[in-house]
């Protein structure tokens, strides 16, 4: 059974601060294409699940 992990991503000074809470577990990501890649290595060293399906969850910028 294939699992989505929800994936929460929030600015952190120049980074970006990326946490996973299924696994309760979180890295950093320079710019926001990276976050899909550093997720993904995340997962698949915690869980050994390869190819992870990701929901990510951006903050609304205010308009």
């Amino acid at each position: 059974m294939e699992m989505t992990y929800q994936v929460v991503a929030d600015p952190e000074g120049r980074y970006w601060h990326v946490r996973v809470p299924a696994i309760n577990r979180s890295t950093q990501a320079r710019n926001i294409k990276e976050i899909p890649v550093m997720v993904t290595d995340l997962i698949e060293i915690i869980t050994g699940e390869t190819n992870p399906e990701l929901s990510v969850e951006l903050p609304l910028r205010n308009a």
